[in-house]
């Protein structure tokens, strides 16, 4: 099948309602993700439009189960083509600030039943005695002493790593008595995140009197490169290790002491929406605990 401008099949050439081609309407949804994020979305709408050669307003869900049933791979690939999908179907359901109207009238993957894949059973967490190592392989420098800050505060808060790397100082404040940081998540979302007390006294330790501009002083590629130094440092395989296992890792941890999977979920941030106060007051004394395991287990505290 033929490709439309910017590789989009040629259903997308189509103007949406507003004048818009459709494919400029998912370009500007892509936009709002992370990098990484966007790259996995791409792949499957992309092909998800391939295979329906319908423009999203046409889009039912008979096309998605056709879809479904026609990809191949796991179970955790088919249940993320999905996830993509509806994401960019949610997106569009919202009005629009220009006339307060929608693209599409319906979710078309709300009626199509996704592959029941455990976050945990997919998850690749940095196994504890491989941290162990890692942490015991920094020294004293002030570059090492970046990296195990960097550590502790992924693993004590769960964020993502882009959130992680994105942390500024003046970013950085207190509600309620309690120690956090400000920041936007995945869709440029803008959350609040509590910082355990561990977390606080590594980055006071790091900070040498700093109070505005990046808290790392190096960007995201520049800490994920120490980190991997740190492995093989500590006699460990760097391409067999990989930064986003330290927030399955804090996910595991946390998921041990709960036992609640959509308590984790949203701590996780997996869904848009944000997370209630109520919710989060519900949690609290949980994640308190939990902060003293990680503490304990890995930190030696």
């Amino acid at each position: 099948m033929a490709r439309g401008p910017g590789g989009w099949p040629p259903c997308l050439d189509e103007l949406a309602d507003d004048g818009a081609s459709w494919a400029e309407v998912i370009e500007a949804f892509l936009s709002t993700l992370p990098p990484s994020t966007a790259r996995a979305y791409r792949t499957g709408i992309r092909a998800f439009f391939a295979y329906s050669g319908k423009p999203p307003a046409a889009v039912v869900a008979m096309d998605v189960l056709g879809w479904k049933r026609a990809l191949t791979g796991a179970d955790s690939t088919v249940k993320c083509r999905l996830g993509a999908l509806s994401s960019l179907f949610r997106h569009l359901l919202r009005p629009r600030e220009t006339d307060g109207l929608s693209y599409v009238t319906r979710n078309p993957v709300d009626g199509v039943k996704r592959p029941k894949v455990s976050m945990f059973d997919r998850a690749h967490p940095i196994q504890e005695s491989d941290l162990k190592r890692i942490l015991g392989a920094l020294g004293d420098s002030r570059r090492d002493q970046r990296t195990r800050t960097w550590i502790i505060v992924h693993l004590m808060t769960g964020r993502r790593r882009a959130e992680i790397a994105r942390m500024r100082w003046e970013d950085l404040e207190e509600r309620g008595g309690v120690t956090g940081f400000r920041y936007r998540r995945k869709g440029g979302v803008a959350d609040w995140c509590e910082l355990p007390l561990p977390a606080v006294r590594a980055l006071e330790a790091w900070r040498n009197g700093a109070t505005t501009g990046s808290v790392w002083g190096c960007d995201e590629n520049t800490l994920v490169r120490r980190f991997k130094r740190a492995a093989s440092d500590a006699g460990l395989d760097p391409t067999q290790i990989r930064t986003h296992g330290i927030r399955h890792l804090a996910a595991k941890i946390m998921f041990e002491r709960t036992k609640d999977v959509k308590a984790v979920q949203r701590w996780l941030r997996h869904e848009s929406s944000s997370t209630t106060d109520i919710y989060l007051q519900a949690i609290r004394e949980e994640r308190i605990t939990w902060a003293d395991d990680v503490a304990r287990r890995l930190l030696n505290e």
